[in-house]
């Protein structure tokens, strides 16, 4: 009998992908469990064709900017289990870095591709025409890296909490912070995995989540904070916030 298994838009036959022997001695109850499972790696393959379709689409769009950020992690074999940035032991919640990594955050200007028009209406507006408001005399894409890596007015508030990685690529024997290309930096401050360009050893890789984990997660906050609309004007209760940040990321700091 012939069957396919459909995930999502894509369909395709059992005898592509064959049932494993093991199952053969697997208790029945069981069975549609462990065929499921042994799905994983196979569906993950096709998940990533899609993720990175050849040739690569240039343009940019916020999916592109997904897989930019995720970097390393999409080529993990099973893609139903977590990033390992979500599964690591960490003192600070990964939330904010899962909203700004899935392109799923209020404060970055390339993330709100619905934008109301005179009449009220939401549409959808294109991925360049979405601006930084802080560069209004050099109109620029507002996404992850210009307040990352060259906004004049988020970066220097952001930067100095990238100490703690750059001395973690010394410190490790990898190559400097200076030398990388930007989308690597954009990368390792979002927690993605190390790429295989600077280190191929699993154990590299733990180690180095390991120590910058809750660092990126600090980072991402005191990015959120600062673009947060509220950060405009004096309140007390965003200054305070953005305070505690900076009185965490010493102590983390400290203990580290």
């Amino acid at each position: 009998m012939c069957v396919f298994i459909t995930v999502g838009p894509t369909t395709y036959d059992k005898a592509v992908c064959p049932q494993p022997k093991y199952l053969e001695k697997v208790l029945i109850q069981n069975q549609e469990k462990s065929f499921g499972r042994s799905l994983h790696v196979p569906i993950s393959n096709i998940w990533r064709l899609q993720l990175r379709p050849q040739p690569p689409n240039q343009e940019p769009t916020r999916h592109n900017a997904y897989v930019t950020i995720a970097g390393p992690d999409i080529d993990r074999p099973d893609l139903f289990k977590p990033a390992p940035y979500l599964t690591a032991d960490h003192q600070i919640s990964p939330k904010c870095l899962f909203r700004i990594r899935t392109q799923h955050t209020k404060e970055i200007p390339t993330h709100q591709h619905l934008k109301a028009n005179l009449a009220g209406r939401q549409l959808h507006s294109k991925y360049t025409d979405r601006k930084c408001p802080f560069c209004r005399a050099t109109p620029v894409t507002g996404h992850e890296a210009h307040y990352f890596l060259a906004c004049p007015s988020v970066t220097p508030a952001i930067e100095p909490m990238y100490k703690p990685i750059k001395e973690n690529l010394k410190r490790l024997a990898l190559p400097p912070w200076d030398g990388l290309d930007d989308n690597v930096k954009i990368s390792l401050l979002l927690a993605s995995s190390l790429p295989p360009q600077l280190d191929k050893r699993k154990s590299m890789r733990v180690q180095w989540l390991s120590c910058t984990q809750n660092y990126c997660s600090l980072i991402a906050l005191k990015l959120s904070s600062t673009l947060s609309p509220t950060s405009q004007h004096i309140g007390l209760g965003i200054c305070n916030y953005v305070e505690l940040i900076d009185t965490i990321f010493t102590d983390v700091e400290g203990v580290d």
